[in-house]
């Protein structure tokens, strides 16, 4: 920066060195003169430049961002447990007290006792909601039949509109009917009519609204339904139950038998009445001295509420060497921000508007005194200033000048050739990433025969098929073992013959125990009667069929057609389409719960399809402490999309490359906010400009508070409204 020397004189002709400069348009170019005599230190000879003293607004503002997440809780195992399965899956609906994950220690009577509560206490808030519904959908109906009646009725004595009368030359003309117009003038009739016309759009909402609602409930009954069953089939099994009551939105991957200890995360889950977003690190510090502190998600303001750390979690994160952040609480009174939106959180310090002043580099500092050189009837004159704020280019000026003196610069603002009128638009960022099909929750289908010797026919069904109920699985062949069968029979007709020659011998005996005996021997011929059915059952049988609709995981390993199945063997394992996911690594935690993903696939044919569905878990910076390693993300995709995708995956059976789907979301997307071109944008610090024409055409270097950017735009936060003209170079 050249650096003036103050001697006190003014230079007569110094207004020939000046560079002169018209601000009237964003064509204007520089115009020099190199002569006459300057009293500069070093170099001498060189153009001058200036920029007059104007009106504009400062900003000193700290933009920190984040997506917007439910308030979420990790829940844990508080003790060594091994893993047998999941009570719930991420994007489902528990309760505080439901099932998370099932393991193999005491205490499942109690989880079983509460999940029969909690499924009639939904079947009894939906019956209440049924009978309340149904009593005012009768009324409305009621309503719709009387209204409709009446309009109908009174419609049907409508009178013809016009009528033809002569007028005082005896000429036919037509003319309102006047029974016409008192018929139409009925306030009756047309508030029959409102009335009609609300009650019917009463009727179809209150229909909708019950249908939607029974559906729900019954996804939800049959889901809560097979966890009673999975509660029920083994009693040995202990839960890690939910603390709260809210959404699943994370958990960690487990195959059963894994084991872990006490303090181990597991699973997340959320209340959606609280939205929250989590930042880079703010110290409580800088957000007492703040002027003004708020969100903008989506080109709307919100206001936030700052959630201080607490010094011990600080530290403690501190010393795990782990990412610090700050939360902010998102008030959304009217519930418009959707889970996985892009945020910032803007922590203005200080601002000023319209006030006047001066570049920074024009300002001459000695011993804390501050002075500017001003251009006044062509001589430069050194100037004491009072300074106030600053930003990273102006500082405004509390005294010493006026509006538009000529303040020697520098470098003199050289507007651009073009402008471009700010709109509005959208910025956001694409994650993309291959995924694969995941599947939790699985069923196995075993050899169901315990009598006689099953061999393996014929497998009918490969990895990643689409199944339904009932589907043949496996042929099987059953070799009877009729000397077993022969021998339960003997011993039943044996068992009924005892029972009559002992009932013989006691017609009258009605002791206790007579009587018991007689149970216990009733009781054993029951049994043997009902082995003896089973034998027969299973000599006959020659299927294995699927027990649910799903999607064949995988076949048991060593399985060879003509070879013994031995009881209970694993044949085939299906998974439940409502319960698969397509998972994908998240690296840098882009992705968060709500956000809305593309997954491309081909189907069976090879043709190219596009599915949508979910993000059903958090991102893992939501927590102080991973929940998986490898920072996994589900998606939730429909069951019908889902098995056309793992049907698209049955051709390509390469289990060491399970990745088939490519992923695309939208990520760190912001709509509905003012667009900066970047090459109208000039950075200085942390503080951005643009060359802003006034409405007298006039251009000054304009400082805005940068929400962010993408690779083409700026958005802005605060400081430039829609509509406004800037220059681009």
């Amino acid at each position: 920066m050249m650096k003036w020397k103050n001697t006190g004189k003014k230079s007569a002709g110094l207004a020939l060195l000046i560079l002169t400069m018209s601000l009237s348009g964003c064509g204007q170019t520089a115009v020099t003169a190199d002569h006459g005599d300057v009293a500069l230190i070093e170099p001498e000879g060189i153009a001058l430049n200036y920029e007059e003293a104007d009106y504009r607004s400062l900003y000193d503002a700290k933009i920190v961002s984040g997506m917007v997440y439910p308030y979420t809780e990790l829940f844990e195992a508080d003790h060594w447990m091994q893993f047998q399965g999941y009570g719930a899956l991420a994007g489902t609906e528990v309760k505080k007290g439901d099932a998370l994950i099932l393991t193999n220690t005491e205490g499942i009577e109690e989880r079983i006792k509460n999940q029969k509560e909690a499924i009639a206490q939904m079947q009894e808030e939906y019956n209440e909601y049924w009978a309340e519904k149904s009593e005012e959908l009768a009324k409305q109906k009621s309503a719709v039949t009387y209204n409709s009646d009446i309009v109908t009725k009174y419609e049907a004595r409508q009178p013809q509109q016009y009528i033809t009368q002569t007028d005082e030359n005896g000429n036919p003309v037509q003319a309102e009917n006047p029974e016409y117009t008192a018929w139409y003038n009925n306030a009756s009739y047309h508030d029959c009519k409102k009335n009609l016309m609300k009650a019917t759009a009463q009727v179809q909402q209150l229909e909708e609204a019950m249908r939607q609602r029974t559906e729900l409930f019954n996804l939800d009954l049959a889901y809560q339904k097979t966890l009673l069953n999975r509660l029920q089939e083994d009693r040995k099994k202990e839960s890690v139950v939910s603390g709260m009551t809210g959404v699943v939105t994370g958990m960690r991957g487990l195959s059963q038998s894994d084991s872990f200890g006490g303090g181990t995360a597991l699973m997340a889950v959320s209340d959606l009445s609280q939205k929250y977003l989590k930042t880079d690190f703010i110290n409580k510090a800088e957000i007492g001295k703040a002027e003004e502190i708020y969100a903008i998600v989506d080109g709307q303001r919100y206001e936030v509420e700052y959630q201080a750390m607490e010094s011990e979690e600080y530290t403690k994160l501190k010393d795990a060497q782990r990412k610090i952040y700050s939360t902010f609480r998102l008030i959304d009174e009217e519930d418009r921000v959707e889970f996985g939106s892009f945020g910032v959180v803007v922590v203005r310090k200080q601002s000023k508007e319209q006030v006047l002043t001066v570049p920074q580099s024009a300002i001459t500092w000695t011993d804390n005194a501050a002075s500017v050189y001003v251009l006044r009837d062509g001589n430069s004159e050194n100037v004491p200033i009072q300074v106030g704020m600053k930003d990273g280019m102006y500082a405004e000026v509390l005294s010493g000048i006026e509006p538009g003196d000529k303040i020697i610069t520098e470098k003199a603002l050289v507007p651009g050739k073009k402008t471009v009128t700010l709109q509005k638009g959208t910025v956001q960022s694409i994650f993309s990433e291959m995924g694969s099909l995941e599947y939790p929750v699985n069923t196995s289908v075993v050899n169901p025969v315990e009598y006689g010797t099953a061999y393996l026919e014929e497998i009918k069904v490969k990895t990643f098929q689409e199944v339904q109920k009932g589907d043949v699985l496996m042929t099987i062949r059953v070799v009877p073992d009729q000397i077993g069968l022969e021998r339960k029979q003997k011993e039943l007709q044996r068992a009924k013959e005892r029972l009559e020659d002992t009932k013989a011998a006691h017609k009258d005996d009605t002791s206790k125990e007579y009587l018991k005996y007689l149970d216990s021997e009733n009781e054993r011929i029951a049994d043997l009667e009902e082995v003896i059915q089973d034998m027969k059952k299973d000599f006959a049988t020659t299927q294995i069929k699927a027990p649910i609709s799903g999607i064949v995981v995988s076949t048991f390993w060593g399985m060879e057609e003509g070879k013994m199945l031995s009881a209970n063997q694993n044949c085939v394992y299906i998974a439940e389409q409502n319960s698969n996911f397509i998972a994908l690594e998240d690296k840098s935690g882009q992705l968060t719960y709500g956000m809305e993903a593309t997954i491309q696939y081909s189907d069976e044919e090879g043709n190219e399809k596009e599915a949508k569905g979910k993000v059903v878990t958090v991102s893992q910076t939501t927590f102080e402490r991973d929940l998986n390693d490898e920072n996994t993300a589900l998606i939730q995709v429909s069951a019908e999309d889902i098995g056309e995708m793992a049907g698209s995956a049955s051709l390509r059976e390469v289990y060491w490359n399970p990745s088939r789907f490519k992923v695309t979301v939208a990520a760190r997307k912001m709509e509905n906010v003012v667009l900066i071109p970047k090459s109208a944008v000039t950075v200085s610090g942390t503080t951005t400009y643009v060359k802003l024409k006034k409405e007298n055409g006039e251009v000054i270097y304009q400082s805005f508070v940068a929400g962010g950017s993408d690779t083409g735009n700026y958005w802005v936060a605060e400081g430039l409204t829609e509509g406004m003209e800037v220059c681009i170079e």
